[in-house]
């Protein structure tokens, strides 16, 4: 397994040693670009593989906040072939695909099926729907992940697989869920995570921008950040310039 960062657009990756641009939007040797904010060694598992260690955050969460991390990012409600292009390019791990038909972002699982994302993760956004229509649309989109976004049962998340199962939450949980990951998303408020240890690995979303970016990542111990209208000219179209400075925050190290 390798390490580094990785990015979730729905992500970046990188080791330490990679030298990135975002000037130009494409990181040296095609590689995907990399987070670095906090001061120790210690890195997350990669998630290239779509898998992640048994118990890899056995350590109080809260400590991991001075720690040397890896940061996923995603990119969600990918609607067009070319927005997909772009957040390859710019070396992000995850981009999500929106099942909601009330959406402004919504696809259908044949019309994911058909944007190609180049060794991204793809993720599916779920609400109301039931377990079969999430195995069904798993299957003909090709997804890694099912995000469930709705009050889905554990015997659903049980079926689908919790190691594809990426829990939507909007209060810190007591227990773990039977999930990847967690995302924290509006109307969550991510200065309450400063007074919480989350008993799994989180996403933080909701209106992540160039502007507020550091600030969201710096309330907890989040190991990934999920991108969506913050990064949009309109819903369902994303756009280079924004999301490039997204991750030049990120990157931006304090003077």
């Amino acid at each position: 397994m390798t390490h580094g960062l990785i990015v979730n657009v729905c992500g970046i990756c990188s080791s330490r040693r990679d030298e990135m641009s975002v000037e130009n939007g494409t990181p040296n040797n095609h590689r995907p670009i990399g987070t670095e904010y906090t001061r120790h060694q210690t890195h997350l598992p990669s998630l290239r593989d779509g898998k992640i260690n048994k118990n890899p955050f056995s350590t109080n969460m809260s400590s991991l906040r001075d720690e040397r991390r890896c940061l996923l990012v995603k990119v969600c409600g990918i609607t067009r072939v070319s927005d997909a292009e772009v957040c390859a390019s710019l070396g992000v791990g995850f981009c999500g695909f929106v099942f909601h038909p009330e959406s402004p972002r919504f696809v259908t699982a044949e019309q994911a099926a058909r944007i190609p994302t180049a060794g991204m993760k793809r993720v599916g956004v779920f609400t109301t729907h039931d377990v079969g229509e999430i195995l069904e649309a798993m299957d003909v989109a090709r997804l890694d992940y099912a995000q469930l976004h709705a009050k889905q049962s554990a015997a659903c998340a049980e079926a689908v697989g919790a190691e594809r199962v990426i829990r939507v939450c909007f209060e810190i949980p007591t227990q773990p869920y039977n999930a990847a990951f967690l995302l924290f998303d509006k109307p969550f408020d991510w200065r309450t995570l400063r007074r919480h240890n989350v008993p799994q690995p989180y996403f933080i979303a909701g209106g992540l921008n160039a502007e507020n970016i550091r600030e969201a990542v710096s309330c907890g111990a989040p190991v990934g950040v999920d991108l969506n209208s913050g990064v949009e000219v309109a819903p369902g179209e994303k756009d280079a310039a924004r999301l490039r400075d997204v991750l030049r925050e990120l990157t931006r190290k304090e003077k």
